[in-house]
């Protein structure tokens, strides 16, 4: 009997029809924010050889296996946001997607903010880089994570 679990994503769909068929299966995500979603799946379960095979060009060559798995394997993974994409659909052969991951290293709350890029070569998506994000929020707007609380109550407080 399979235990149906919630993906990672925070999709709040079972895991085997998120991401779990991209990570186990090797099916192809069909857009730039399912493709992110997935390897944000990936690494909450240290599976590095899914991320390293989502990667192109400069990203993949400066890609330290060893380093990113010991990462993914010290962090608690608390979820991920995504804040906006810009193309990146079936359609599209670029992509960008802007997100924020949620997770704890050693005890203590951390988030990586970043604007993703992704390239579609002969139908299929990978991520090519990543830079910081400029998330600038106000102590009394709306939490990113979707708590439903002010920012200062929730994620602030825990920075």
């Amino acid at each position: 009997m399979t235990i149906e679990k919630t993906c990672p994503c925070g999709s709040k769909i079972n895991y085997w029809q998120c991401c779990g068929h991209f990570i186990e299966q090797n099916h192809f995500p069909q857009t730039a924010e399912a493709l992110m979603r997935s390897r944000y799946s990936a690494y909450s379960q240290a599976k590095m050889e899914y991320i390293q095979q989502t990667m192109l060009g400069e990203s993949l060559q400066q890609f330290d296996h060893k380093e990113a798995k010991h990462f993914a394997e010290q962090s608690d993974w608390q979820g991920l946001t995504i804040l906006a994409t810009r193309l990146g659909q079936e359609c599209d052969e670029i992509g960008q997607v802007e997100f924020i991951a949620r997770y704890q290293l050693m005890g203590k709350p951390e988030i990586m903010h970043e604007l993703s890029e992704f390239r579609k070569i002969e139908g299929r998506w990978y991520y090519t880089a990543g830079k910081p994000g400029t998330l600038k929020m106000g102590r009394n707007d709306a939490c990113f994570c979707g708590s439903g609380k002010k920012y200062k109550k929730c994620c602030a407080a825990l920075l």
